[in-house]
This record gives C-alpha cells, structure tokens and sequence, in this order.
C-alpha cells in the first residue's frame, strides 16, 4: 500500500507544467525585493539634536537689570535644528534669576551660570552681575558746628 502512494505521488510530481517555473520565481523575487523595501531610494538620515547654545543679551548686567537668554540647536552634521521645549535656570538664583522664557532680572552683585536644557542635552554660559554704580554722594547736614570732644551724627545718601 505504501509503494502505491509512492508512486502516485511521483507520478503526480512528473506532471508539473514547466512552462510556470520562471513565472514563479519571477513573482517570488518581486515579492521579497518588495519585502525589503525595493524601491532604491536612500532613506534620509535622522537628524538628532546634539548641542544647546546658550547666548544672552548682555553678558553683564547691573543689579536691577534685565536680559535675555536663547538655546538654539545643532545636529549631529552642525546644521541647524529646533531644540524643542526648553528648560531655563540659574547655577546661583540669589545672584540672577531666569523665567521660563528666558528672561533673566540680575538680582545682587556676582557670577552665575545660566543653562538651557532641552531633552538629555544642555549649554551653558555665563552672567556677571555688577553693582550699581553710586552717581553721587549726599552728606546731612551739609555743615555741621561740633565742639571740641563732642560729637555730631551725618546721615550719608547715595543715588
């Protein structure tokens, strides 16, 4: 019994009509050229954000003053590219705060660092705060009479 299925089925696979063979290679082959993406046009690359640039308006400032800080983005090739949402602060706010959109108030005299984070990446730079500077000095009173020993108190004011 196992001989007759034998040969039944190598007759039944003598049979196969030869004339199809190319045709179904040929529509194999389309199919995995198609599979893998055949089209032949090279992908273009991902841009990744790489560096954060930190600039400010004015580098010093005066206590009281304000300035303003930008982050822009370089790929991986150095070209220009968005950074995205950004994430401001200040290594020293008690010297200069920063506000969400970048706008720093100086607020005592002293060195701080300012840093723009955008994802895993950041820049930094860096803000010199000075003191105001005195424009003039006032003495009260003007004239003072003191007697020999005694003692008078001068208030000073400055602007």
């Amino acid at each position: 019994m196992a001989r007759r299925l034998f040969r039944r089925w190598r007759v039944l696979s003598l049979r196969l009509d030869t004339r199809f063979i190319p045709a179904v290679l040929t529509l194999a082959t389309a199919l995995i050229v198609l599979s893998c993406g055949g089209d032949k046009t090279p992908m273009a690359p991902v841009m990744v954000l790489t560096t954060v640039s930190v600039s400010l308006s004015a580098t010093t400032i005066q206590v009281g003053q304000t300035a303003t800080a930008n982050a822009t983005g370089a790929d991986q090739n150095g070209g220009s590219i968005s950074t995205g949402t950004v994430t401001w602060s200040s290594s020293a706010p008690s010297v200069a705060t920063i506000s969400a959109s970048g706008a720093v108030t100086a607020v005592v005299a002293g060195q701080t660092t300012i840093t723009a984070t955008a994802g895993t990446k950041n820049g930094q730079t860096t803000l010199t705060v000075i003191p105001v500077p005195v424009a003039s000095v006032m003495v009260s009173p003007a004239t003072a009479n003191v007697i020999v020993g005694a003692t008078q108190q001068l208030n000073c004011y400055h602007s």
